[in-house]
């Protein structure tokens, strides 16, 4: 399979996360059965798909998925999309699809932009700690962007016009789900760090570079530790943890593709 060819798996991925992020929209508004399930199966095929691409990629690369911005930009979408399906068959919240699916999508569509090309493989990336590093930091993203999901739907909850009948989730049922995408994306995001610094001691023979990339991302890490500590007081819950919650996201982001982009780095993104 050619490089452009395998590319029509990633659109077809795409367009099934397309059609189920319609369908679970429509379903904010009705509880028609039919729309679930179709939505759920989009959703699924797409991630199957998405899972094939990534194999694909990675099987004539000779290294993880997850190299450069389109890859990194994929696999993003494609870690957005794995555990809001983990969110829904744990919390059967079917509502949350909504807004989480969506935002993945944007993310896929992102990644339309820059190069497609395959890089050939680099020796500083030819070790498992460099993989363990980036797919651990990419799930602690993915579970960050579930985490503002939720915060987006407090706010639609309190803006939308009386009238509206959208079937969103409990109150309870957002905290638990914005707590554990927070816990475990901390954990993750902390595992990724440590395994980043392993990796940077058999890479360059020191544990941290103090580049930007690197300082930011001491910043979400002291960030999501002190938001953590935040849900548990009870002076800050409500507005104040909903918008530090959606400011943490936007942090994230732009240490993803902000710092890369305006300083001088050791990360492609």
């Amino acid at each position: 399979m050619e490089t452009e060819q395998s590319l029509i798996i990633y659109y077809i991925a795409i367009a099934c996360y397309l059609g189920s992020a319609i369908l679970y929209i429509d379903l904010l508004f009705s509880k028609r059965r039919r729309l679930y399930i179709a939505g759920f199966y989009l959703i699924a095929a797409g991630l199957f798909f998405h899972t094939i691409f990534l194999a694909y990629r990675w099987s004539i690369s000779g290294h993880a998925p997850f190299v450069g911005l389109f890859e990194s930009l994929s696999f993003f979408a494609w870690s957005i999309m794995l555990f809001y399906l983990v969110i829904e068959l744990t919390y059967k919240e079917r509502s949350v699809g909504a807004f989480v699916i969506p935002l993945g999508l944007i993310i896929a569509f992102l990644s339309f932009l820059p190069s497609k090309g395959i890089s050939p493989p680099i020796p500083v990336l030819n070790t498992l700690w460099f993989e363990i590093h980036v797919a651990a930091s990419f799930f602690s993203y993915a579970l960050f962007a579930i985490a503002f999901s939720m915060g987006i739907i407090v706010l639609i909850k309190r803006l939308h016009f009386t009238g509206t009948r959208l079937q969103t989730p409990s109150k309870k049922a957002m905290d638990n789900i914005t707590y554990s995408a927070i816990f475990w994306g901390f954990i993750l995001f902390s595992a990724g760090m440590i395994s980043g610094g392993i990796w940077a001691f058999y890479a360059w023979g020191t544990y941290m570079l103090w580049t930007p990339k690197e300082l930011w991302s001491l910043i979400i890490w002291i960030y999501y530790a002190g938001l953590l500590h935040a849900l548990f007081v009870k002076e800050w819950q409500g507005n104040r943890v909903v918008y530090l919650n959606l400011a943490g996201f936007l942090i994230v982001l732009f240490t993803y593709v902000g710092v890369g982009l305006l300083m001088k780095s050791s990360h492609q993104f």
